[in-house]
């Protein structure tokens, strides 16, 4: 009745003329859109659509499909686009013949590019019957796409709208393998496009991520596959229709595959570099463990040769990070930590020389030793991921998120989205494992955990080094891991630009922001935290931005003068407050000002007034031998959860006749035994188990007494408490950052000697669920 209502209004009127006709259809209002009344349809009862691989199970590009593949098996497909070129694209469905489907929408479009259409570089449609098309690649480009591209065909129904899943209101979609449109084969395929793909940390976490998303109720893997961009990714399609992938280091891989196939060999090396700059697997050295050589190590390395060989079962799946974690595997890891346990608890027992104990703890690990900074050389440790420990943590975490799987696809489509909070899920990272490393031929001793690069492999760098973020950032640099997420207990930029907010609307008349910055680690957190800052105190009126936007006056005082770059901080002047709110036409009155200086200043001089200072890596703390027993008498904190899987720092503030002291230990004496994990106790159990043993290994290493473990020691010397006071003095806000500096100064007025510090304001402070775990964010 509509459409015939619409047809006798329009007979005789001029559908140009859209002012007269909308008007006059409005004064009629019954035919008005929301009275239109639209023809019901019956939902299309289609499930999936998948389309056929570009190549075979080894890897070689089928005829049908008139690609070429001149890197042979497993190499990147090639189409020649030209007057006769052309590509042919097979797909199915399920069922075979679903209802109210009328055509297929199929487009040539970027690889990896959300579900869609709008990058379209040919589209066209086909008679819902068809399975097959051929598409001529008829193409003029003045340069070929420097990137990979797919093509993408989704159903649509009678009226040309795509059909979607009725339980989720998702369209189907499906993407073909990625190919290289180029001009001519016989000339040298383009360079991979060095362009990032979306990765998720885990192939658990990302299968768990598309569960939530979809209404099916059994995810299936196919079509592994290895990409080379920038970055070696991994790609899995599930259920015909997502795609997920991880990214890994190329240099950090190769060298994972050397130690997979001599497992004999330890997996222990050296990475001597003069200058940041990425390197490839011929960089790294070898370290022979020459106390492997004896029988007690025997059992250690069979174990591990077993391990190993059940992971290389599948060649395109045969690392850690892209293994098809099942029970059987996990099992074969928890006996290889097992067994590792029980050699380090034999060299222990048996009072080994500490050489050979510390080749037992350089198992699966890098050392790093950077000479590109003057005479001092840098050392940092890599535990790589075939380590005992974290091959155990991964086993864990993988079963974990198995079991939590099975149970969400038992759930509806709506209730799995309210049943697991991904976000917080992503910040489960395999931190302090372990919480202290060791290299036999490193000059430090022992090194402390610092921070995961890409998940799989940790970094631990000397306890009390003044500047942990800029050699994490060389190290990142070196291994080319390219940007990778914050890691769980990491402060954000964020809550520093939320600060940084709140002064300026408590002191609007500030015109300037006079900030002080002592050990600006990285420039670029400070520089971050501006842009937060900057971008939400934009007003709306432009005309009003010059004055509401403060200038900043910047000063700084690092270890080293020289050492501190601004280049962040000036990429900000120049992009966000000189263009954007007005200030370059007046070079007497910049938006921001640097001023950089030594540390030793402050020693002389009171540091200069301001309104804000951060503080960052304020504490050096050392690795000492102590006894659990003593420390922590009485206590039951642990520091494990989430069965065994978080491990952080429980710390203990002491004031005794030397001054001030924080204590930070690996508890594993907990009262309450950890709660079962849902895969087997097994799990947790030897996790926990591990941890103990090299905790107690540690204490031996560093010549401590029986039972002795490592422990962080902080102790806040008088001409260190002194620069606080002087910055409290002459600063309205200071900002502490800091991984083992707590709130235990500012709040203990019945401290000896703290009872006039605990009379300062503290402005801001939440404790976390990642206490211990990372930095801890404090105002006073």
């Amino acid at each position: 009745p509509t459409t015939t209502a619409l047809g006798m209004f329009f007979h005789g009127r001029a559908m140009n003329d859209v002012r007269i006709w909308s008007r006059e259809l409005a004064g009629e209002q019954r035919l008005t859109f929301d009275r239109w009344v639209f023809p019901k349809t019956d939902p299309s009862d289609m499930r999936a659509v998948s389309i056929t691989p570009f190549v075979n199970a080894r890897g070689e590009v089928e005829r049908y499909c008139h690609l070429s593949q001149p890197d042979g098996a497993k190499g990147s497909l090639l189409a020649r686009y030209g007057s006769r070129e052309v590509i042919t694209v097979r797909w199915k469905t399920d069922p075979e013949l679903p209802k109210e489907l009328s055509r297929w929408r199929i487009g040539i479009v970027p690889s990896g590019s959300e579900n869609g259409f709008e990058e379209c570089i040919d589209e066209r449609s086909v008679a819902g019957s068809r399975r097959t098309i051929t598409i001529k690649l008829d193409i003029d480009f003045d340069e070929p796409p420097d990137y990979g591209v797919c093509v993408r065909i989704a159903p649509l129904s009678a009226d040309g709208s795509e059909i979607v899943l009725q339980e989720t209101g998702e369209s189907f979609c499906a993407d073909s393998h990625e190919f290289f449109l180029v001009k001519d084969v016989i000339t040298s395929p383009p360079e991979p496009p060095r362009k990032s793909l979306r990765t998720v940390p885990t192939l658990a976490f990302g299968r768990l991520e598309v569960a939530v998303d979809m209404r099916e109720s059994m995810l299936v893997e196919t079509e592994p596959e290895w990409i080379n961009k920038d970055l070696e990714y991994f790609r899995l399609r599930l259920n015909d229709r997502r795609i997920i992938n991880i990214g890994l280091s190329s240099s950090l891989l190769a060298l994972e595959k050397q130690i997979l196939a001599k497992p004999r060999e330890g997996g222990c090396f050296i990475l001597d570099v003069d200058e940041v700059r990425p390197i490839d697997i011929q960089s790294f050295s070898p370290y022979p463990l020459l106390a492997g050589n004896s029988e007690s190590w025997s059992t250690f390395w069979r174990t591990r040769e077993a391990f190993f060989k059940r992971l290389n079962q599948s060649d395109v799946r045969a690392v850690i990070e892209s293994a098809d974690w099942t029970p059987e595997l996990a099992t074969y890891t928890l006996r290889y930590a097992q067994v590792y346990r029980e050699l380090i608890d034999d060299l222990v027992s048996r009072g080994v020389d500490t050489s050979e104990l510390s080749e037992a703890l350089s198992i699966d690990t890098l050392l790093i030793r950077n000479t590109g900074r003057g005479e001092q050389v840098e050392e940092a440790v890599v535990i790589l991921p075939t380590h005992p420990l974290r091959a155990a943590w991964l086993a864990s975490y993988t079963q974990l998120l198995r079991e939590w799987e099975k149970q969400l696809l038992d759930y509806s489509p709506r209730e799995r989205k309210r049943s697991v909070d991904l976000q917080a899920l992503r910040l489960l990272v395999p931190t302090n494992v372990p919480a202290f490393a060791y290299h036999a031929a490193a000059a430090t001793t022992a090194f402390t955990f610092f921070q995961n690069l890409r998940f799989f492999q940790g970094v631990a760098l000397p306890a009390g080094v003044p500047d942990p973020h800029r050699r994490y950032g060389d190290i990142a640099v070196i291994l080319d891991t390219g940007v990778d997420q914050m890691g769980i207990g990491d402060i954000q930029p964020d809550q520093l630009a939320e600060h940084l907010a709140k002064f300026h609307q408590l002191h609007p008349y500030a015109e300037t922001l006079v900030t002080t910055l002592i050990n600006p680690d990285r420039g670029d957190f400070f520089a971050e935290a501006l842009k937060k800052f900057l971008s939400v105190r934009t007003p709306a009126n432009e005309a009003e931005q010059m004055h509401d936007l403060p200038a900043f006056q910047i000063t700084s005082y690092a270890e080293d003068g020289h050492k501190s770059t601004f280049q962040a901080l000036e990429q900000v002047r120049q992009q966000q407050i000189d263009q954007h709110y007005g200030r370059n036409s007046d070079h007497f009155l910049p938006g921001l000002t640097m001023t950089a200086r030594s540390m030793h200043q402050l020693e002389k001089t009171a540091p200069p007034e301001a309104h804000i200072a951060v503080i960052t890596d304020f504490t050096r703390p050392v690795i000492v031998a102590s006894s659990p027993s003593s420390d922590m008498a009485g206590s039951d904190t642990s520091s494990f959860s989430l069965y065994g899987l978080i491990n952080r720092f429980v710390s203990q503030f002491i004031s005794d006749s030397d001054g001030l002291l924080w204590r930070h230990r690996i508890v594993t004496e907990g009262v309450r035994k950890p709660e079962p994990h849902p895969a087997g106790p097994k799990y947790s159990e030897t996790l926990i188990e591990l941890y103990t043993t090299l905790l107690d290994a540690g204490g031996y290493l560093l010549g401590g007494a029986a039972e002795t473990r490592p422990v962080l020691e902080v102790r806040l010397e008088a001409k260190r408490r002194d620069l606080l006071e002087r910055l409290h003095a002459n600063t309205n806000w200071v900002i502490t950052l800091d991984r083992f500096f707590t709130l235990d100064y500012y709040d203990s007025p019945n401290q000896p000697g703290l009872n006039e510090v605990a009379r300062k304001y503290v402005l801001d402070y939440s404790p976390e669920f990642t206490e211990g775990l990372g930095h801890r964010m404090m105002v006073t």
